[in-house]
């Protein structure tokens, strides 16, 4: 099982368990400091939040201000401000800690000027008053101690945190400080390698710890677990370290649980990337953050790995500069640029590309400089400079060829596939993604080949999706169906999205519009849970487009509208003028005529400034249909003609067929009857010999009117 796939089966488990548990009895779950939590985990409880609405779930976060979350629009959930307690209510927690109520003014307009009314400040600020005796009960009633002139109170939560930790016998203090390099908790396990007392001292100043409420303990020895009461006790305990001590007892935990667990080292790759990176374990450092870099990609968790990614650099920078040096640079700047793609960060991984087509040309390694090429042109594809792109990818493929780099020719095929296909060579298109689909045979089909998605499955449904543009429909459900399974079983997000789109938009082309629908819908979905925003707005084209198709246009516009917001677009990797082409469209089914023209003519400009001469086409048709609505015949004229001729350049069958349907609607409005029978019976026979039966009851309909 991949481990995408196993993550999704033990998050499925954990909903199922929640749900089956609050079959029994309510059920509430408290989270706590939300704030710290990391982003797909934060995503693993929107799934939860998604499906729990109908069942006996309370859910509880508790978080800082500053945290933003993304679930506030749901109508089961509430938020509750917690202030600052008022200065009666702060007297009332403070006569609960001294046991009375029975309190000298002068102390209680201390307390409240240093605590101003925060929960955590009031407990320790006074225990630590109690426990630096500079208050005192005399019968009955605390007050401020006589003689405390010479006495420095604490004036923030730092400082009694501090005091408190001064007061501590050295062993307890050394224990603590330890403690807080590990982590928020620790396991005796741990703490006792890392730690040169004998068993019986070290568990004397762990209740020490204990008993003065700066740990507290979880589980029975010897398989106890320690807990920091508060963060902010760790990082106090923590910043009192020298920084050389510091370094020094992160680079032991690195040992210590190497050493604890030698079978299982790819569960804590995350904590020896962290430990090592802190410790200045260089060689470790850049090792363990790209294994975990790796780890967190194949979950995408895109945004993680590329901090792993960026780390495991920052370590190699401190190694010693070699040949092996150089080669590792260009390895991770690939592993980066594929992070950062689905994020739509183009900008920052074509900077890592440059400086890797350098390094790769000073070592003379061709390997890696086809490697490099290719993602380059993959630039040129994404800037909409798709001529530019093929002589690129084309110089890089000859050099994979001579290199005999496997894995760079299949991801310079694939992605050269997608540039003719982009310039309406659907020939060329179709012969590389069927050379791809038979040269990735084996376990290879599963393998991403250094891509951001899984090549063989997304390359699939890019071969499908031009075979559909040229109306050749035999085997678009078989071949599908291959990619389906891939994406599937390797449990890729980006590979998903893409498969599922691409797919889906050749379904519609042949008008199996339900089958499409389904499969955009998971699309869309998962392109907004798992953050994929290089696809979001072409998911979002092609899934309005099958909303029209179902006479649905309002519900079309809302999706098309968010596609085509200026972050999505900006973020779009290729394929620009496809959710304006379908926009426009949708403007015009739902009356807004000069929306509709504006829209079709800005499409039209990014088509044609993108060299995206397939989707160009498509335009032309739109602006036709938006000119004959609007009653401008003769525009809708030319526009249907220039789509037309675009169309039959390009061998693209079914946007001819349509092309010829509109023309022959077009001569009915002017009255010329001969002219409007002989497109429609064009039309016909295209739709009857493709299969494509969505469309011929209607021209067959309006056919035999004219008859």
């Amino acid at each position: 099982m991949s481990p995408e796939a196993r993550k999704d089966r033990i998050i499925e488990t954990l909903n199922r368990n929640v749900f089956k548990g609050s079959e029994l009895r309510p059920m509430i779950i408290a989270v706590e400091d939300l704030h710290w939590i990391d982003k797909s985990s934060e995503e693993r409880f929107k799934y939860l939040l998604d499906s729990i609405s109908g069942v006996r779930v309370f859910l509880i976060f508790t978080y800082r201000p500053e945290f933003v979350h993304t679930w506030g629009g749901r109508s089961y959930h509430g938020q509750v401000n917690l202030n600052r307690l008022s200065n009666q209510e702060s007297l009332t927690m403070v006569s609960h800690l001294l046991g009375t109520e029975d309190i000298d003014r002068d102390l209680e307009e201390l307390i409240l000027e240093k605590t101003e009314g925060v929960p955590f400040f009031i407990e320790e600020f006074t225990r630590s008053l109690k426990d630096m005796k500079i208050i005192e009960r005399e019968d009955g009633k605390y007050s401020l101690a006589k003689g405390i002139e010479s006495l420095t109170i604490p004036s923030t939560i730092q400082d009694v945190i501090m005091a408190k930790v001064d007061s501590l016998p050295d062993g307890a203090k050394e224990v603590l400080q330890t403690g807080s390099v590990i982590e928020r908790e620790f396991s005796y396990e741990i703490i006792k390698r890392l730690m040169a007392f004998p068993e019986q001292e070290l568990l004397s100043y762990l209740s020490i710890l204990k008993d003065s409420e700066l740990l507290y303990e979880r589980g029975i020895f010897p398989q106890s677990v320690y807990v920091f009461k508060h963060a902010l006790t760790r990082e106090v305990a923590y910043n009192t370290l020298l920084l050389k001590a510091r370094k020094q007892i992160h680079e032991k935990i690195v040992i210590a649980v190497e050493d604890l667990y030698p079978k299982s080292h790819g569960d804590y790759y995350e904590l020896f990337a962290y430990h090592s990176l802190q410790g200045e374990d260089w060689q470790r450092a850049y090792r363990y953050n790209r294994e975990a870099g790796l780890k967190t990609f194949s979950l995408s968790a895109y945004e993680e790995a590329q901090k792993y990614f960026e780390a495991a650099l920052k370590a190699l920078h401190n190694l010693p500069r070699t040949r092996k040096w150089i080669e590792k640079e260009i390895d991770l700047s690939l592993n980066l640029r594929a992070a950062l793609f689905p994020q739509a960060r183009h900008e920052e991984w074509v900077k890592r590309m440059r400086d890797a087509e350098l390094l790769a040309k000073q070592i003379d390694d061709d390997a890696r400089l086809s490697n490099v090429l290719n993602y380059l042109s993959n630039f040129h594809w994404i800037r909409g400079e798709c001529l530019k792109a093929i002589e690129v990818g084309q110089k890089g493929l000859d050099i994979a060829r001579r290199a005999g780099d496997f894995s760079c020719q299949v991801a310079t095929i694939f992605h050269l596939g997608f540039y003719f296909h982009t310039i309406g060579d659907f020939p060329k298109q179709i012969e590389l993604h069927q050379e791809l689909r038979k040269m990735v045979t084996g376990e290879a089909v599963f393998q991403r080949h250094g891509m951001a998605s899984v090549p063989s499955a997304t390359g699939r449904s890019c071969l499908v999706l031009g075979m559909a543009e040229m109306g050749d429909f035999k085997l678009i459900e078989r071949i599908g169906q291959e990619a389906v399974e891939i994406a599937e079983q390797g449990r890729n997000a980006f590979t998903i999205v893409g498969v599922y789109s691409f797919l889906g938009m050749a379904y519609l082309r042949i008008g199996k519009v339900r089958l499409a629908l389904q499969l955009l819908e998971k699309s869309h979905q998962t392109c907004f849970n798992s953050g994929v925003r290089s696809l979001f707005s072409y998911t979002a084209g092609s899934l309005g487009y099958a909303y029209l198709l179902l006479n649905e246009p309002s519900r079309a516009l809302t999706i098309l509208e968010e596609g085509v917001r200026e972050e999505n677009l900006e973020a779009a990797a290729f394929w620009i003028s496809h959710p304006l082409t379908v926009l426009a469209d949708a403007y015009r089914a739902n009356g807004k005529k000069e929306l509709a023209i504006e829209t079709a003519t800005r499409a039209l400009d990014v088509a044609s400034s993108r060299q995206e001469r397939t989707l160009e086409a498509w335009a032309m048709l739109v602006m036709a249909e938006v000119n004959a609505d609007v009653g401008w015949l003769e525009q809708a004229m030319h526009w249907y003609r220039r789509g037309l001729n675009q169309a039959a350049e390009l061998s693209m069958l079914p946007l001819t067929a349509h092309c010829h349907m509109g023309l022959g609607q077009l001569y009915l409005k002017t009255g010329h009857s001969e002219g409007a029978g002989s497109e429609i019976e064009a039309a016909i026979d295209l739709y009857r010999s493709m299969g494509m039966s969505y469309w011929l009851p209607q021209a067959e309909s309006t056919f035999t009117k004219i008859k």
